[in-house]
């Protein structure tokens, strides 16, 4: 059995830090009837696993983020969102891979039952009755993937410098919304390790054998590479979502590289250029992760951004030391 210290996890029940809360246009919730057979799990709502910086560098990115906006709202009519700077360690699982009614959502209500007195019978019913049977599976998913991660250490994320910041295209040619300005990060081990972890904390305990099943109900013995999506295909950081390509195009480097070499990683920086000043962009610097973020990312498009919202949170080592558990 394992016990989550509470310093290590913290479940947002009040939407009010990381993430933006969803707007009314929100997909409806899908609530408990304790009197009814038909308990199921959503097939659309999706969440995702956030490898989160660490401070200086979250806020560095966080003002690169907003200064990339800033210059793409100058010259485009299309505003585009913000969000948590991070690495996807996995995303886009759809809640009901990765839970059942009868095995994550039921067992938390009863707990949450049977730590209240007699006298809080009549009002704990009422709460279950309007409980969103999702949200309760997602704070099960937290809890789970807290316990699986106790001890584990911190994830290197080390960047592939050679390869800058560019915008993955489609086979068609397009961009993808979320690969319009990424720079690639190395397949360390620790990343490796992290994502073989979320993959048996999430998908075994739905599977009776040791395969599991990607979104086409494709088997695979625990297969990675379905991760990485395309058309990167590699894990990676996104510094904004749905910019014009031309935009990272004239960010890149400066015409100086000695003044390139002054500029610090992960930053869009003021430079002097022919007596102008402009911004140049480079890849974040190599961080190690050591917080984890549970996120709902649906809608899973570009203008349902500003309706993903944090579920919670559990960090992978002692806050103030570099030790594991």
């Amino acid at each position: 059995m394992c016990i989550i210290n509470s310093d290590r996890i913290n479940i947002n029940n009040n939407n009010n830090t990381l993430l933006p809360a969803p707007t009314t246009t929100s997909a409806p919730k899908n609530q408990i009837h304790p009197s009814s057979s038909m308990k199921v799990l959503s097939i659309d709502k999706r969440i995702s696993l956030w490898l989160l910086p660490p401070e200086p560098i979250l806020s560095s990115l966080t003002r690169t983020q907003q200064q990339l906006i800033s210059l793409h709202d100058s010259v485009s009519n299309n505003k585009l969102p913000t969000f948590t700077p991070h690495v996807t360690l996995v995303g886009g699982v759809p809640i009901s891979k990765c839970c059942t009614v009868e095995d994550d959502v039921m067992p938390l209500l009863t707990s949450c039952n049977d730590n209240n007195n007699n006298g809080r019978e009549h009002s704990m019913k009422q709460e279950e009755e309007e409980e969103d049977v999702d949200e309760v599976a997602a704070k099960s998913v937290l809890m789970r993937l807290a316990c699986a991660f106790r001890n584990f250490g911190g994830v290197d994320c080390n960047f592939v410098k050679e390869r800058g910041v560019f915008a993955a295209r489609n086979d068609d040619g397009e961009v993808q919304w979320n690969q319009s300005c990424i720079s690639i990060m190395e397949r360390t081990g620790s990343l490796t390790k992290a994502m073989e972890l979320a993959e048996h904390a999430l998908f075994t305990k739905q599977s009776t054998t040791t395969t599991t099943q990607n979104e086409s109900g494709e088997s695979s013995t625990h297969s990675l590479e379905r991760h990485f999506k395309p058309p990167a295909c590699e894990p990676h950081y996104s510094f904004v979502y749905g910019n014009d390509a031309g935009l990272i195009a004239s960010l890149l480097q400066p015409s100086s590289t000695s003044v390139g070499s002054q500029l610090s990683s992960g930053s869009a920086n003021e430079v002097s250029s022919g007596g102008k000043k402009r911004f140049v962009l480079e890849c974040p610097p190599n961080f190690t992760c050591t917080e984890i973020a549970v996120v709902w990312t649906y809608p899973s498009s570009l203008e349902g951004v500003e309706q993903w919202r944090e579920i919670g949170r559990f960090r992978l080592v002692e806050e103030g030391g570099t030790s594991k558990y």
